[in-house]
């Protein structure tokens, strides 16, 4: 679901909220400071329960059908940074998920939706 979907403002213990999504009660009542509960959101499940275990998860459908691994890769570089990976990051992921077999693809995703640059600079 994109967030434009959600009511506004976003449900107590969503993602956006914790990830700075403002509660509509005050001016400027959003954040943008990284927090620790941020990480450990992303870390321990939410990934995994609203993206990787969804076979209608969008983002997941996308990279999974782009068919070889590079174009998986790029596809999800694309979908979760907004740009393609260079050539360093695509022989790193290669090399770092040569034997997730099926799973390749939940790996990719895993890996970038946790990465500092998603978490912060997006």
């Amino acid at each position: 679901m994109r967030a434009s979907e959600l009511s506004s403002p976003a449900p107590n213990g969503h993602l956006i909220r914790e990830f700075g999504g403002s509660d509509r009660e005050q001016i400027e009542g959003s954040h943008k400071q990284a927090s620790v509960t941020q990480v450990l959101n992303l870390l321990n499940g939410y990934v995994e329960k609203s993206i990787l275990n969804k076979k209608d998860a969008l983002v997941l459908n996308n990279v999974k059908n782009a068919g070889s691994k590079e174009d998986q890769i790029e596809t999800a570089f694309m979908s979760i940074l907004n740009r393609k990976p260079d050539a360093k990051e695509m022989r790193a992921v290669k090399d770092a998920l040569q034997k997730s077999g099926d799973n390749f693809y939940k790996d990719v995703v895993w890996v970038l939706i946790n990465s500092h640059e998603f978490l912060f600079v997006q």
